[in-house]
């Protein structure tokens, strides 16, 4: 057998067996990036975090999905504010966790929104998925800094985008790859939003 021959049947034989070596090799990544942006101006600042899995709870989200609307009215008026975004991955649901500090509990406003935008300006704002849930988080004190990052990734929550605060109200998008059912409820102790989507 020639020398360039012999070096083809080499090769071939390398090549085929690179991607059963490749599979055989290949596991989960330990670490998920999650990119949260803040676009309070229509220059929007994009910041990409690299995050680590969270925890999730064990216990399973109550009945309630839906698509429609959801107003929740609280009059446990305080000084608080959010700390934290977590992100987790349960067997029948997506969850992504606003940590709220301080004292009182806030009110909360959420829909499905089909053009995103941002608060007076009416500019455009861009969110990764196939669907963006605005959810605003009433009696935030301002002066008001939003948490950089969150914690955790979740296949179902696609972004995070928060909006800026106006009048009392944090304003934030949730990226979703589709429309899917949710549920948003305030837990106390420590005081938490969870929005939690059905899978």
């Amino acid at each position: 057998m020639s020398l360039s021959r012999r070096a083809a049947v080499v090769c071939s034989t390398l090549f085929a067996a690179m991607p059963l070596s490749a599979c055989t090799q290949l596991q989960e990544p330990d670490e998920a990036v999650m990119t949260m942006r803040e676009s309070p101006t229509p220059n929007t600042v994009t910041t990409t975090v690299k995050t680590t899995q969270s925890k999730a709870p064990s216990s399973a989200p109550a009945e309630g999905f839906g698509t429609d609307r959801v107003e929740i009215n609280n009059n446990k008026r305080g000084s608080y504010k959010v700390t934290g975004v977590r992100i987790g991955a349960h067997d029948t649901f997506d969850r992504l966790v606003f940590d709220i500090g301080g004292t009182g509990t806030p009110g909360i406003f959420a829909q499905y929104d089909d053009h995103p935008s941002q608060q007076g300006s009416g500019f455009d704002v861009h969110v990764n998925g196939g669907a963006a849930l605005l959810v605003l988080l009433r009696g935030v004190n301002a002066p008001y800094e939003a948490p950089q990052g969150s914690d955790g990734h979740a296949p179902s929550i696609t972004d995070v985008v928060y909006q800026g605060w106006d009048e009392g109200d944090s304003r934030w998008y949730i990226g979703v790859d589709k429309k899917r059912p949710f549920k948003i409820e305030v837990i106390e102790n420590p005081t938490r939003v969870v929005v939690d989507f059905q899978k």
